[in-house]
């Protein structure tokens, strides 16, 4: 059986394979409104609104290729946050502040605004 590894003592990543290889079924909490998976070894695993809109759909998140990481953060409830290629490469939210700053070293806060009008 593969084994999980820990990133940290919060996070778990699988590969999708490994995911699916632990699948044991899915179903929507209707209270909630969202998706969780019932994974062996972890029990519920709910997933993240944006991985599932992202994917169009549970059934999406659940074809992702064989080779991407599905990242599950453990804070009381098991949580899939992320499902993303192995090129992907995460960049702290600090690094991109101090980032722009030092390019628009006038801009003071970073908003939705500012945020959208960087982004595009």
């Amino acid at each position: 059986m593969p084994q999980a590894s820990l990133e940290s003592a919060q996070t778990v990543t699988l590969n999708m394979r490994e995911l699916r290889g632990r699948l044991l079924g899915f179903d929507r909490d209707e209270h909630l409104g969202r998706y969780y998976l019932r994974v062996r070894g972890l029990g519920s695993v709910y997933v993240n609104r944006n991985v599932v809109r992202r994917f169009k759909g549970i059934d999406g998140v659940l074809r992702a290729p064989d080779d991407w990481i599905a990242s599950i953060r453990l804070n009381g409830e098991a949580w899939l946050y992320r499902v993303a290629s192995p090129g992907y490469v995460e960049v702290p939210a600090e690094d991109v502040v101090r980032a722009i700053r030092e390019v628009l070293p006038n801009v003071a806060n970073f908003g939705r605004w500012e945020g959208g009008a960087l982004g595009g």
